[in-house]
């Protein structure tokens, strides 16, 4: 097989139809912008939610008949359990300089003792700050001997599992509308190059010629065509992040430049595979 004979007929295609490989490129393009930049703010949306879960507390309230020390021996146990990041313990006292300190009361003043309980104050990483795993945690902690109460914002974290499915469903929804789109675009520009070197092709039936070689040139135009699209669309994101997005907000750009630059290595990757996908349909359909 000749591999320069075959990268030189991967290439004619953009000489004999310049308009379709245009409108193919153009569109593998958009496409992977698209795909980039929401792909970006779903990231950027995703890492602001984990830093949101990561301040996700949960509070235990003991019992008043519960010592420092039983608490440590429960905190202790607490820490081992799978998903916790973090336990520390709160003792009455620390408990009313706390309320003092939100309120600017002295709790004992106004009360004339001390009722506030001592608790252990929870966090979950944020892989498993997400309420079906909050709920299986509390039941379990729940059970242990001197557990009161257990309290956590449990609509504010539905809504955020809430949030977090619906830019998930977007996501993968636009995802697959874009990548069928730019799919069809560069089957129907390998259409037209088969059609255009239909004579070629029965002649070189005729001859001989394998099946691999007659086809492999096809394939590699939507090779082609998928690497230039992926590579315009990562200079257009990166012009856009790193010079339109520093000079409109620093802030937005501070969380928005850490994905952007995770997502490079996948558009060139994605540009390829929609390329070769595209030209190999063609191909399978029209050249027996």
């Amino acid at each position: 097989m000749n591999l320069g004979y075959i990268i030189k007929e991967s290439f004619s295609a953009f000489k004999r139809a310049k308009l379709a490989s245009f409108i193919s490129i153009a569109t593998v393009t958009i496409s992977l912008i698209l795909l980039g930049i929401f792909t970006s703010l779903s990231l950027s949306f995703f890492q602001v939610l984990g830093e949101i879960r990561n301040r996700v507390e949960i509070e235990m309230f003991l019992n008043d008949y519960v010592q420092p020390k039983q608490a440590q021996n429960m905190m202790s146990e607490i820490k081992i359990m799978q998903g916790v990041d973090s336990c520390y313990y709160i003792g009455k006292e620390q408990a009313a300089g706390i309320f003092k300190k939100q309120f600017g009361e002295d709790i004992k003043t106004v009360l004339g003792s001390n009722p506030l309980p001592s608790s252990l104050k929870i966090k979950l990483h944020p892989k498993y700050s997400n309420l079906d795993s909050i709920d299986r945690f509390v039941e379990k902690i729940s059970a242990m001997q001197g557990a009161a109460e257990i309290k956590f914002n449990r609509k504010f974290i539905a809504g955020v599992d809430h949030n977090a499915r619906v830019i998930s469903y977007i996501t993968i929804g636009l995802g697959i509308f874009i990548s069928f789109a730019a799919i069809a675009l560069v089957a129907n520009t390998t259409r037209l190059a088969i059609f255009s070197k239909r004579q070629m092709i029965k002649t070189m039936e005729l001859v001989g010629a394998t099946p691999g070689f007659i086809r492999t040139p096809f394939i590699l135009e939507g090779f082609w065509q998928g690497i230039f699209g992926a590579i315009i669309s990562i200079i257009f994101i990166f012009l856009m992040v790193d010079f339109l997005l520093w000079e409109f907000d620093q802030a937005i750009y501070s969380i928005v430049s850490t994905s952007t630059m995770m997502i490079y290595p996948g558009i060139l990757l994605t540009g390829i595979i929609l390329g070769l996908i595209g030209s190999s349909l063609s191909v399978r359909k029209f050249i027996n």
